[in-house]
């Protein structure tokens, strides 16, 4: 019998389309034999129930897990750039295989605590929030809509060729 428990993500109430975070959990085995490899789903939902009709943000295989254990768990994830604006949980789920008898399956999900989910500041070219993640422009060309948020600086990185010419101008 496995059990998610205590879903949490980073510590803040709204996300925007597209960011990149960690999501941690909770695995418990309350079973009497060591289970199988079974499938993690890591899913998006507007709603209360965490189902296979949410969003999957993630799917990992893990080895299994030994009975009367438990595990901690991180997995990263991306929010879809497809989603509305909107009140949000992130849903964790334990599929053990067809070849496994489970005594509880009502267990086998849990999720996080609502958040909100913001479209008016999507940045595309996000993790560029550091000199180790500037974004890098090398193509010759004009970029424009490039979006600083006011919640997390942005750095790009410009590429010039050798011996050439080039020049910025930036307007806020």
């Amino acid at each position: 019998d496995l059990l998610v428990r205590r879903v949490t993500l980073p510590p803040q109430a709204s996300f925007s389309l597209g960011a990149r975070f960690d999501v941690s959990f909770e695995l418990y085995n309350l079973g009497k034999k060591a289970a199988d490899s079974f499938d993690i789903e890591v899913r998006i939902s507007a709603d209360d129930i965490i189902d296979a009709n949410d969003p999957l943000l993630t799917r990992v295989t893990l080895d299994g897990l030994d009975a009367s254990t438990q595990t901690s768990e991180t997995l990263p994830v991306v929010l879809p750039t497809t989603l509305n604006e909107g009140s949000y949980r992130i849903g964790v789920i334990a599929t053990s295989p067809a070849t496994t008898t489970e005594t509880n399956t009502d267990n086998n999900v849990a999720s996080s605590s609502r958040f909100d989910l913001v479209t008016l500041c999507y940045d595309p070219l996000e993790p560029n929030d550091g000199f180790e993640d500037a974004y890098p422009i090398s193509a010759s060309g004009t970029f424009s809509n490039l979006i600083s948020c006011t919640t997390a600086a942005d750095y790009y990185e410009i590429c010039v060729d050798n011996g050439k010419k080039f020049s910025v101008s930036a307007t806020f």
